[in-house]
């Protein structure tokens, strides 16, 4: 009967999270917390202590000294519910291990199929931006996906299977080409290969990666996967240059969870000519461990590597399917935003879950995690709560930043407000104004219908006293 029911609440989970948008809306990621919460307290599972325990209370520390407490603290109860998904996962090993990676790859199928039939007969161009208008997550979600009937195939006995497995593998790996994710394909590569090596010998293994050198070879020349015509591919080494100079700043607390974005603005890199999106703005270091440096300091950045020196290094050479989903994600979130996505730290901490040795850690009084998860509910609604506040009470912040000289500030504030208050029209409206003077009308000509919509006369408004009307 426990089994059973598990089956049934996992994969509405799993549903849930895929088509709300991965999670990254703050209200969709509280729904989902609330029903995981219910049914983690159900099932009197207890929180392990660990690395991962240790994590988590460092970020909680972390957001009280950082510049921005609310929103800090929300990602940390963010992390929390990560946590206790691995906690969930770790307990239930023995129901979840056999078939908790046919329900990722169900969801992945499930998602490409609405995506064909929008594409196909509603006529819709943006149906894959249900998971995200960033096209790598999208192509993460298929590359897991991909890797899991690359499994199926490599241990398959019949031809038939094999085949399948082969046709189902290779058609999610033309997907993950034609979203042109230089990440997703690096980590899809790497990830097939150990399967291929702890699945089927060295010698294929080989085989496999001069085929993936060949397909590389001929995207990087024909797809531009490199993207080296992209200006903005030559910030990210700068960037990750900024998060190495936010952790020097703080290299015990950090800047607090969730809030790179602050860091960057205090030390991002100078200007370039023919202005980009991160020439003022990323709320993402691009690179997963570097994030963690600069939002939490050195402290969190070691629970981190100590929590996957132990459920993952240590379990490197079993070639379970598991750590390859593990390292896919790792490599990706290694040169990318993938993890500003919830859904994927979903997904590392229950694979990490199902790899953890059991009775390896002390487990907690049941009491002291209904505590736990009260104190991180709690958080979670301070958060909410805070948003209702009028818009005033930042307007001489807000001031400030608009009346600045420098147009990058101007726009820095911008984006860091316009996603405190979604409702303003003074955001969209000054960002309209920024892309316009760098030249990239397309996006300014979007930004001013988002704030025409908000406020109809907006640009009235201020052409009356701003700062553009001079």
């Amino acid at each position: 009967m426990e089994i059973k029911k598990i089956k049934y609440a996992v994969p509405v989970l799993i549903g849930l999270s895929v088509f709300a948008g991965g999670l990254k809306d703050e209200r969709y990621f509280f729904v989902f917390a609330a029903i995981f919460s219910f049914l983690f307290l159900k099932e009197n599972i207890p929180l392990k202590a660990g690395p991962w325990l240790y994590f988590v209370v460092w970020s909680f520390l972390s957001s009280l000294f950082s510049s921005s407490p609310v929103i800090s603290l929300f990602w940390s109860f963010k992390l929390f519910i990560f946590y206790a998904v691995y906690c969930y996962f770790s307990a239930k090993k023995e129901i979840f291990e056999p078939y908790f990676d046919k329900i990722l790859g169900g969801a992945a199928a499930a998602l490409a199929v609405y995506i064909a039939l929008s594409s196909n007969i509603l006529h819709k161009t943006d149906a894959w931006m249900i998971f995200g208008a960033n096209p790598n997550y999208i192509a993460a979600l298929f590359s897991v996906c991909a890797l899991i009937f690359f499994n199926i195939a490599a241990a398959g006995d019949s031809f038939f299977e094999k085949f399948k497995a082969y046709f189902v593998f290779a058609a999610f790996f033309i997907l993950i080409s034609v979203f042109n994710s230089r990440a997703a394909f690096l980590a899809v590569c790497a990830a097939s290969l150990y399967i291929s090596y702890f699945r089927q010998g060295k010698s294929k293994a080989i085989y496999w990666g001069i085929l993936f050198g060949f397909v590389f070879i001929y995207l990087a020349f024909h797809n531009d996967l490199l993207k080296l015509k992209e200006a903005k591919s030559y910030a990210r080494p700068l960037i990750w240059i900024t998060a190495l100079k936010a952790a020097w700043y703080g290299p015990l607390w950090g800047f607090g969870s969730g809030l790179f974005s602050r860091a960057f603005e205090m030390f991002k890199f100078p200007y370039f000519e023919n202005g980009f999106y991160y020439m003022h703005f990323t709320a993402h270091s691009h690179s997963q461990p570097l994030q963690i440096l600069a939002e939490t300091g050195f402290t969190g950045l070691f629970f981190f590597l100590w929590g996957l020196k132990k459920d993952f290094y240590d379990n490197f050479k079993t070639g379970s399917v598991y750590i390859a989903a593990v390292l896919y994600l790792l490599i990706h979130g290694l040169f990318d935003v993938l993890f500003y996505l919830p859904f994927f730290w979903l997904c590392l901490f229950a694979c990490l879950g199902l790899l953890s040795k059991a009775g390896t850690e002390e487990n907690l009084r049941f009491s002291f995690s209904k505590a736990a998860f009260f104190f991180a509910i709690m958080s979670g609604l301070g958060f909410f709560q805070s948003v209702k506040e009028p818009l005033d009470s930042k307007a001489a912040a807000r001031t400030a930043g608009f009346r600045s000289v420098n147009a990058f500030r101007t726009a820095a504030y911008c984006e860091i407000y316009r996603r405190d208050f979604p409702k303003d029209w003074i955001y969209p409206y000054f960002l309209s104004k920024f892309y316009y003077l760098a030249g990239q009308n397309e996006k300014a000509g979007q930004l001013a219908v988002e704030a025409y919509s908000l406020e109809p006369a907006a640009f009235e408004k201020e052409a009356r006293g701003g700062p553009y009307a001079r």
